[in-house]
């Protein structure tokens, strides 16, 4: 649980920190034409990117060989920083979201500049207690609460409206 050093820094490190700022930019644009569908698409790219990343990566290998620690400490430390970014880009949108993770990563919030800069963790920092971001769903749950709603709700069936006899 602490963030630790850069450690070594390879050709995948330095592509994925472009791709990062690169994301913090395309946001800002995406926002400056009020598309915001397509900021926040540019945001769970990055999240995709980062899914990549750890592929590239395999800290699972690494954390197996001592002698690869060093290198295990940078893969961690960029994960950490592209979730940090992409919590701050995030939480303009879902508030919530974006500070738990914050609160997570234990670091508190940037000014709006910093925020977007790779390489704001501090180094040594105690990363805060994990909880769920989103429960998962429970389908039958939710389907038994939407029909017992619609149930309650139903239209009333309209009566006929009478007729005048004619005289």
């Amino acid at each position: 649980g602490t963030v630790e050093d850069k450690g070594v820094v390879e050709d995948v490190d330095a592509e994925l920190k472009a791709v990062v700022e690169n994301a913090s930019k395309a946001v800002d644009a995406k926002m400056a034409d009020l598309r915001v569908a397509d900021a926040i698409t540019e945001i769970f790219n990055l999240f995709k990117r980062c899914n990549k990343y750890i592929d590239e990566t395999s800290p699972w290998v690494l954390a197996k060989d001592e002698s690869k620690r060093q290198r295990l400490g940078g893969v961690l430390y960029n994960l950490l920083e592209c979730i940090r970014i992409s919590a701050e880009l995030l939480t303009p949108f879902i508030p919530e979201t974006g500070e738990k993770i914050m609160k997570m990563l234990g670091c508190g919030r940037l000014s709006f500049e910093e925020s977007k800069q790779f390489g704001q963790l501090e180094f040594g920092k105690k990363l805060g207690e994990i909880e769920k971001l989103f429960e998962r769903i429970d389908a039958e749950k939710k389907m038994a609460e939407l029909n017992a709603f619609l149930e309650k709700n139903k239209p009333v069936a309209a009566k006929p409206a009478k007729t005048a006899k004619p005289e």
